[in-house]
């Protein structure tokens, strides 16, 4: 007695791709590149953080610019420059600092006379410096209109953002 089977064909499959291991490549975490939010204030106070970038030259002495730094920890160098409306450089400044507080405490580190330590604002790391505007030529010459606020950190731009300085408020 002969039985008869009907096999249906294996469906077509391409060509296996073998899985390719490599071994002793450590697997690294991503990175996150830092971050940096510049705002500004009227006060040197990093608790006064909001959105505000527009000021009046007879209602501001000086202006504190604040950079808050997302995703960074260690030593570093912020270099901010102020570009005048017309595009020129007005000031530049460099900062060291550094993100590393007290071991287990609140206050922050003794910091050396070049090493600022970063304040926190907000759960991250920032920076602070001043710009005097009352009694600069900013005022002298009534540098008004449109500045840019340009941030690097270690010789790398991370930030750019607009600072309206507007002419006497009238009262």
């Amino acid at each position: 007695m002969a039985v008869l089977a009907s096999a249906s064909p294996a469906p077509a499959q391409g060509p296996q791709q073998k899985s390719r291991e490599v071994v002793g490549e450590p697997v690294r975490p991503p990175t996150r590149t830092p971050q940096a939010v510049i705002f500004f204030c009227a006060v040197r106070d990093v608790n006064c953080r909001t959105d505000e970038n527009r000021f009046y030259l007879n209602e501001v002495r000086d202006l504190f610019v604040f950079v808050s730094w997302g995703h960074l920890r260690g030593e570093h160098v912020a270099r901010v420059r102020f570009l005048l409306p017309d595009g020129n450089v007005y000031q530049q400044s460099e900062l060291k600092f550094t993100t590393e507080q007290g071991e287990r405490t609140n206050h922050p580190r003794k910091s050396d006379e070049n090493v600022q330590v970063a304040v926190i604002s907000r759960g991250e790391p920032a920076t602070v410096l001043d710009f005097p505007v009352a009694g600069t030529h900013i005022s002298q010459r009534s540098l008004t209109g449109t500045w840019i606020v340009e941030v690097e950190l270690d010789s790398k731009p991370v930030a750019r953002r607009n600072l309206f300085l507007l002419p006497n408020r009238t009262q």
